[in-house]
């Protein structure tokens, strides 16, 4: 009985011990932090590059693996390039919204001239190239000395502007003349529909000859259709600027299938493929 009695004694004083001790001390739990946001491709200090963000972002993993693979396509940054500058000329001339579109002008000049010498263009060449000397047909002699050439001059580089203030639509148009004859003329136009972003941009085959551009007879058109899961563009050619398609409206699917491509992108998070 006195056993039973000890027993239940030291019990309790280990219960009371217990019961005093210092409470130790639980550590905090680590929360993971949120993926940081990437940083957008625009500056959003201006209604423009928000809205611009808005309306490619939920491409931005397509693109970026377009990018990552290096393939040689540049006409999936064609939206992407028109929106840059179409923000910068906003913010230079501080044009706001007007009835929910913005529509102005902007024009860059400047004047640019260089002059090139024989002597600056063969200095790098290697003298031993040529296979056979003694075969060639000899230099006139008559005209002695270090030709040079000069060329460059005044260009104008007009851009007309005209698209929706949250940037859903619109069209942009950009005229560049040298020394007053046409040196480049560049139509891009977009739709932000329901089922993807749409855009087209056509520009005018040119021939360079020193400094005159000639204008060839076909226009090169790039179509693009970007999705969440897809981005696709092609290129092909066209004999007048009226065979361009309508973003708002056009069938993808039946352009890419019916026109002779000059090139054409498919890319998605997995795959890219360039032909």
């Amino acid at each position: 009985m006195k056993r039973i009695v000890f027993l239940l004694l030291l019990m309790m004083t280990a219960l009371i011990l217990c019961s005093c001790a210092a409470p130790q001390e639980v550590p905090p739990v680590q929360s993971t932090p949120a993926p940081a946001a990437p940083a957008s491709l625009f500056p959003q200090d201006h209604p423009l590059g928000r809205a611009a963000a808005d309306v490619l972002s939920p491409y931005d993993a397509c693109l970026q693996h377009v990018a990552a693979q290096g393939v040689p396509s540049i006409s999936h940054r064609i939206p992407q390039d028109m929106f840059t500058q179409l923000i910068a000329s906003a913010q230079a001339q501080n044009i706001t919204a007007a009835g929910g579109r913005y529509a102005f002008t902007s024009v860059q000049t400047g004047t640019h001239t260089y002059q090139a010498t024989a002597m600056e263009a063969t200095q790098d060449l290697d003298p031993f190239a040529t296979p056979a000397p003694g075969d060639e047909t000899p230099m006139d002699s008559t005209k002695m000395g270090d030709y040079s050439v000069t060329g460059g001059g005044i260009y104008h580089r007009t851009h007309l502007w005209d698209v929706k203030e949250d940037l859903s639509q619109g069209s942009i148009e950009i005229i560049t003349t040298l020394n007053g004859e046409s040196a480049g003329y560049e139509t891009f136009a977009f739709s932000n529909r329901s089922d993807g972003f749409y855009f087209v941009d056509a520009s005018p085959d040119f021939t360079v000859s020193l400094d005159t551009l000639q204008t060839g007879s076909t226009y090169l058109v790039a179509a693009g259709r970007f999705t969440q899961s897809r981005v696709e563009v092609v290129e092909y050619h066209v004999q007048n600027l009226h065979e361009a398609p309508d973003p708002a409206s056009m069938d993808f699917d039946a352009v890419r299938n019916s026109v002779d491509r000059v090139s054409y992108l498919n890319a998605t998070i997995d795959q890219v493929t360039y032909e």
